[in-house]
C-alpha cells in the first residue's frame, strides 16, 4: 500500500514540484543540501497523521485500520483444490512506520525504499474449502494475528 501511494503521489507531481513545504521550511529541489530522497523522506514522516485517515485526492484508503472486505485465494492441482476467502481483513497499526531509506532514480523512474512498521496486527474471517491429497479441508474461523 505505501509503495502504491508513493507511486501515485509522484504520479500526482509531489515530488516533481519546485517546493515541498516541511515543518515550516521550504524544500528546494535544487538546493544542493537537500536530495530528492531527503525531501522524500521528510515528507512522509509530516504526512504520517493525514495518511492514517487516508487522502481521496490521491486515493489512498484509511491505513488504520486499513480494511479490506475480501481476499479470495485458490489453487487447482491434481494435489491440492481448495479456496480461501477472507472477509472484513484488517490491519492495524500500518501508520506506525518509519522509511529508512528512500531512493529514486529520475531516469528509470524507479524507486527504491525500506519501511519499518512496529507490530502489525491482522484479524478476519476465514472460509476454506476443498481439498489436499484426497483429504477434505472445510471451515470456517475468526483469525486473529500479528506481525
Amino acid at each position: 500500500m505505501v509503495r502504491y501511494w508513493i507511486l501515485k503521489s509522484l504520479n500526482h507531481g509531489v515530488i516533481d514540484r519546485e517546493e515541498v513545504e516541511t515543518e515550516g521550511e521550504r524544500l528546494r529541489r535544487n538546493d544542493p543540501k537537500l536530495t530528492v530522497n531527503e525531501c522524500v523522506l521528510r515528507a512522509f514522516n509530516k504526512i504520517r497523521p493525514i495518511a492514517s485517515n487516508g487522502i481521496e485526492d490521491i486515493g489512498l484508503p484509511p491505513i488504520n485500520p486499513l480494511i479490506i472486505p475480501e481476499i479470495f485465494m485458490s489453487l487447482d492441482t491434481s494435489m491440492a483444490n481448495f479456496t480461501v476467502t477472507v472477509f472484513n481483513y484488517t490491519v492495524g497499526g500500518m501508520n506506525n512506520y518509519d522509511i529508512k531509506e528512500f531512493e529514486y532514480d529520475p531516469e528509470t523512474m524507479t524507486y527504491r525504499f525500506r519501511i519499518e512498521f512496529e507490530t502489525i496486527p491482522m484479524s478476519g474471517s476465514v472460509k476454506v474449502n476443498g481439498h489436499i491429497i484426497n483429504v477434505p479441508i472445510v471451515g470456517n474461523a475468526y483469525a486473529n494475528c500479528a506481525f
